[in-house]
């Protein structure tokens, strides 16, 4: 897979009270509701946020009224200061689009537009699945149009605008729909960031977030301060990603919703002893991204030391469901539910010791393997449930890992070095696993172990490197089968164990 480069800052609930009935009819899960809490200052329905952070004296307590907040920019909370949704959670909404009147008809066309809503032209970094033709690079767009609270499809060009689309000319400052906008309600995402503030100890307490034309790899609430607590939220609709975390060192995220933003629910960048627990993170990258390879589907961490990802909800995403990548390092990633995932339910790359214990994973990589988009792929290369490339020191264990595209697996490429030392697989085990191995009739599919690729010597990580596998039970559709790697070649369960693994493990049928 190609080597990432992050940038810094990097891969529903709909609106006021009388717009959740929406949400509920999307299928979306309530939150959690708690008592009203004690508040210095309150914002009142309509308020202004920011006027309120400004009265109010670092370490403030501040009240949002239920309603709905549109902003034109990021919230900048001081040091210490608590933003708390007051009717519980999902009743604070703040959105970053405005609602556009005054549309006008195109002659005798089926098609409408308004000048004026655009910024300047601009060049984002984002790699999307549909990279080449008339209809390439949708994802590097971010002023999305919303009729009635719903995402209209965007068009690459003013010929491909269909009823239910929209297109932007960027060069003329012009917005184009393809239905009549008459008798509803037409939104356009502007406002970038939602919250952006470096300061120490800021509180996010069930708030909304929503709306936002946030650019490739940045989040609708930017973190970037110590000891940030961020509980009970709901990140949605956001053109990049919900959540991001930039150099915000213990930070606590616990009890939020990440559903159906365009790139990633969450963003994880430089932030040291995290806790990231009983989250959902479901539905991302909406806006098409390159689901294969770049920074795109549930959780993305970057160049970041102890972090904790336990007990989250992580299902359904449109890239990778858990994405440590580039210079992690005692991660500890316990006890999810990572299911459903068009790419791997956990990629740990080019990065060093980590913890893998006790999650739950099925029907992951699907996407990849059978989708026919950019980078498709069944083999273990490229898509596993658990899937460790070019680092040392992993522990896998005691996870429960159901119907998947391939199993547990491993690779060794030639990466280089980082933070740490050399991004090399050694020190690899894998015990005490509950694994299928009963999906796909193409050879090497639907398997489990350890590939290496050129130039680098095989030898040397099957035999001297301690990467291991044993203790693990397999429950195969046909116990004779090739569907484990090692020695650079597909082998049957006893072949595994003549070549020195599982020792300890045993196949039964599937059942």
């Amino acid at each position: 897979m190609p080597d990432m480069k992050p940038m810094p800052g990097r891969g529903h609930r709909a609106v006021a009270v009388a717009a959740l009935v929406a949400v509920f009819a999307l299928g979306f899960a309530a939150p959690s509701t708690a008592a009203t809490p004690v508040v210095d200052a309150t914002v009142p329905a309509g308020g202004s946020i920011q006027a309120a952070i400004n009265a109010a004296p670092e370490g403030a307590r501040i009240g949002v009224s239920a309603g709905t907040y549109r902003i034109d920019s990021a919230l900048s909370p001081k040091r210490g200061q608590k933003l708390l949704a007051l009717g519980g959670a999902g009743t604070a909404v703040i959105k970053g689009s405005k609602v556009v009147t005054g549309w006008v008809k195109d002659g005798s066309n089926a098609r409408w537009y308004k000048n004026g809503l655009l910024p300047a032209a601009y060049s984002d970094p984002g790699q999307c699945e549909v990279n080449s033709g008339t209809a390439a690079n949708p994802c590097q767009k971010r002023e999305q149009v919303y009729r009635n609270g719903v995402a209209m499809n965007r068009a690459m060009q003013l010929s491909d605008l269909r009823s239910n689309g929209f297109f932007q000319d960027y060069q003329n400052n012009r917005t184009w729909l393809g239905s009549d906008p008459a008798n509803t309600t037409m939104e356009i995402a502007r406002t970038p960031h939602a919250v952006n503030s470096s300061a120490y100890g800021v509180t996010l307490s069930g708030l909304t977030f929503t709306n936002f034309a946030t650019p490739s790899q940045k989040g609708a609430v930017m973190a970037g301060g110590a000891d940030w607590v961020i509980e009970g939220c709901v990140f949605t609709r956001n053109h990049a990603i919900g959540l991001q975390l930039a150099r915000a060192a213990r930070a606590q995220v616990r009890n939020n919703t990440m559903i159906e933003n365009g790139q990633l629910g969450m963003g994880h960048y430089s932030s040291n002893n995290t806790i990231v627990e009983n989250n959902e993170i479901a539905r991302n990258n909406t806006a098409g991204y390159w689901g294969a390879d770049w920074e795109s589907g549930g959780f993305k961490s970057t160049y970041s030391n102890g972090v904790m990802f336990r007990g989250n909800n992580v299902h359904d995403n449109r890239g990778t469901g858990v994405w440590f990548d580039i210079n992690n390092i005692n991660a500890s990633i316990l006890g999810n539910s990572i299911n459903n995932n068009y790419a791997d339910g956990i990629r740990y790359e080019i990065s060093y010791k980590a913890l893998i214990s006790d999650n739950k994973l099925a029907g992951n990589g699907y996407g990849l393997a059978t989708g026919g988009g950019r980078g498709s792929d069944y083999s273990l290369y490229a898509v596993a449930a658990i899937n460790v490339n070019s680092s040392p020191d992993v522990e896998i264990r005691q996870n429960v890992v159901g119907k998947n595209q391939n199993g547990i697996t491993a690779q060794m490429r030639n990466r280089g070095t980082g933070t740490y030392g050399a991004w090399d697989l050694h020190n690899l085990s894998v015990h005490n696993n509950d694994v299928t191995l009963a999906t796909g009739a193409r050879t090497g599919e639907g398997v489990q172990g350890l590939g290496t690729l050129s130039p680098i010597s095989p030898t040397t990580y099957y035999t001297a490197k301690n990467n291991r596998f044993d203790f693990n039970t397999y429950r195969m559709d046909a116990t004779g089968a090739k569907r484990f790697s090692w020695n650079k070649s597909y082998m049957t369960f006893p072949s595994l164990q003549a070549a020195g693994q599982e020792r300890n493990g045993r196949v039964v049928p599937a059942t």
